[in-house]
């Protein structure tokens, strides 16, 4: 059976498949675990790997790529800076479905620190692509992401969205 919202609705993933009531209910603990290592601030590599582990489940039992599930996984593994198993889980979460952009939002933005922060304006047009374009101004953390890069670079060059990097 497929999970249903409190109003009797299907569940569905990024790419609308319906989720499998187990996975459902596995990503929910998972959520709920990645809330509250937040809220203690007890995070450290045991419970990042577990944490993960909730959503990799969560995976497994959905029939389709769970986008979702492997994004939260790189989330938890990202909380205690193992940065290559979260890129891994990114990428997986963009393999399952090319336009989920809260994972290509966070790889723009490992990549842009892993290369020491030095190819800025190829972030930004990779990060205004993803923000504008791809998420239609619906994703706030890749909005926040352009505009940190913005004013990092500090230009005052007029483009059509604006005199300067500070009034976009």
């Amino acid at each position: 059976p497929n999970a249903k919202d409190p109003s009797g609705k299907s569940l569905t993933d990024s790419k609308g498949n319906p989720i499998p009531v187990e996975a459902a209910n596995k990503f929910k603990a998972g959520l709920d675990a990645l809330a509250q290592h937040d809220k203690a601030k007890d995070w450290d590599e045991a419970s990042c790997s577990a944490t993960a582990q909730i959503f990799l489940d969560a995976a497994k039992e959905h029939e389709k790529p769970f986008a979702e599930a492997f994004y939260d996984a790189g989330l938890s593994y990202q909380r205690c800076k193992k940065s290559a198993d979260a890129k891994a889980q990114f990428q997986k979460a963009l393999d399952a479905d090319p336009k989920f952009h809260p994972a290509k939002t966070q790889l723009l933005m490992m990549a842009f620190y892993e290369g020491g922060e030095k190819n800025i304006d190829q972030a930004i047009t990779d990060m205004r692509q993803t923000a504008v374009v791809d998420a239609q101004y619906k994703n706030v953390e890749a909005l926040v992401a352009l505009a940190m890069l913005y004013m990092k670079r500090g230009n005052n060059v007029a483009d059509n969205d604006g005199a300067s990097d500070y009034q976009r």
